[in-house]
């Protein structure tokens, strides 16, 4: 752990799948020849091994850029969504793969429907 609290990162790295994985935000199948973002590291002397779809990266690096708790990143797009009203930024969604688009445009139009 840092002195901040965070955990200490030991990899973090793009990787190609051999065998199929669970995203750790979206629950997604990563299949084998997919690529994921690997993070491994230690908290409080626990070891820690995380892997995330390259659509759930998009959104992190768009929207979380002061960090963010690993797997609860849709959680917090939902609470932004809800407190920004659904007003969210072309520049943040610009930058998302489409599939990440599509889902954060989900968000979007459910809160809209939800508060009409």
């Amino acid at each position: 752990m840092d002195e901040d609290g965070r955990a200490t990162m030991l990899t973090e790295k793009i990787v190609t799948a051999r065998i199929q994985h669970k995203c750790c935000e979206c629950g997604v199948d990563i299949v084998s020849g997919d690529k994921y973002f690997k993070e491994v590291g230690v908290y409080e002397e626990s070891f820690l091994r995380y892997k995330t779809c390259m659509d759930c990266v998009s959104i992190r690096d768009a929207f979380f850029c002061d960090g963010w708790i690993w797997t609860t990143m849709w959680d917090s797009i939902k609470d932004h969504v809800y407190q920004s009203n659904g007003l969210i930024s072309e520049s943040c969604l610009a930058d998302l793969t489409s599939i990440a688009r599509g889902k954060i445009c989900e968000l979007i139009e459910h809160h809209w429907k939800e508060t009409s």
